[in-house]
C-alpha cells in the first residue's frame, strides 16, 4: 500500500521582505519592546513587489493567521500612502520600530517608578489608585496596555 499523500502545505502568506517585516512588527504587542529587526537599506524594489502582491486567506487558515494577514494587508496600504508622500519604505519601518520601542520604554519606566514608590511606601493605596487612573488614561490614549495592581505587586482588596 502506498501511503496517502500529505495535503499540500500552505504557501507562505508573506512573500516579500516588506510583508515579512510588517508581520514581525505587528506581532509585537503594544507596550512590549520590539527586538531589533533586519530592515535592509533601500527596500524600494521589494516594496514595489509587496505593493502588488495579493495576500490570500485560505479556508483552512485559523483566526490568528487570518488576523495577521489582514493586519499586514492594511499596513501595506498605510505604508503605500506614506511612500506616496515621499518617504522611503525602510525609513518608515525603522521609525515605526523606534516609536514602538519608545512607547514600550515609557510604559516600562512609569511602571518601575510606581512600583518603587509603592515599595518605599511613598504612596497610599488611595494615592496609588489616583495615579493609576491618570497614568492609565494617558497610556490608553497612546494605545498602550494599562498598568495593573498585580504588575505593581499590590493586593486588590
Amino acid at each position: 500500500d502506498d501511503p496517502e499523500p500529505a495535503p499540500p502545505a500552505r504557501p507562505a502568506p508573506f512573500k516579500t521582505a516588506t510583508e515579512q517585516l510588517l508581520s514581525m512588527m505587528a506581532s509585537v504587542p503594544p507596550g512590549v519592546q520590539m527586538p531589533p529587526l533586519p530592515v535592509p537599506e533601500n527596500l524600494d524594489e521589494d516594496f514595489s513587489r509587496a505593493r502588488t502582491n495579493v495576500l490570500e486567506i485560505y479556508d483552512a487558515d485559523n483566526d490568528k493567521m487570518t488576523g495577521a494577514i489582514e493586519t499586514v494587508a492594511w499596513a501595506k496600504v498605510d505604508l503605500d500612502a506614506l511612500v506616496e508622500q515621499g518617504w522611503k519604505p525602510d525609513a518608515i519601518l525603522r521609525e515605526l520600530a523606534r516609536n514602538h520601542n519608545e512607547e514600550a520604554h515609557l510604559r516600562s519606566n512609569v511602571s518601575t517608578v510606581l512600583k518603587k514608590m509603592v515599595e518605599e511606601e511613598k504612596l497610599s493605596k488611595a494615592e496609588l489608585m489616583q495615579e493609576l487612573l491618570q497614568v492609565n488614561t494617558e497610556l490608553a490614549e497612546r494605545g498602550l496596555p494599562e498598568i495593573t495592581l498585580e504588575e505593581l505587586d499590590v493586593e486588590d482588596e
